[in-house]
């Protein structure tokens, strides 16, 4: 989801959320499978860029834009507020 949230993004933002799937995945789960594709990283992006972030994916979803590997993108909003709701709790 990050490489295909990234596709929709442009500039800084693009680049931090890139930075992050560039570096070592965190270890899988013993009962998680998949290949890279379905690796896990830590996000620590700003809320600044989340909000900015949801708010690109929203717009693109509205406009039925596609990722190059994903036709339904409405999943990863959801996924992008549920970090920002609980970066509201804890940072």
């Amino acid at each position: 989801m990050l490489e295909e949230t990234a596709a929709l993004l442009s500039g800084n933002d693009r680049a931090a959320l890139l930075e992050i799937t560039g570096r070592t995945p965190l270890p899988k789960p013993a009962d998680h499978k998949g290949s890279g594709d379905t690796d896990m990283f830590e996000i620590d992006l700003s809320p600044v860029i989340v909000r900015a972030i949801i708010e690109t994916v929203e717009d693109a979803t509205s406009r039925g834009r596609r990722t190059p590997r994903s036709t339904k993108i409405g999943g990863f909003a959801a996924a992008w507020r549920e970090l920002r709701d609980w970066q509201g709790k804890h940072v």
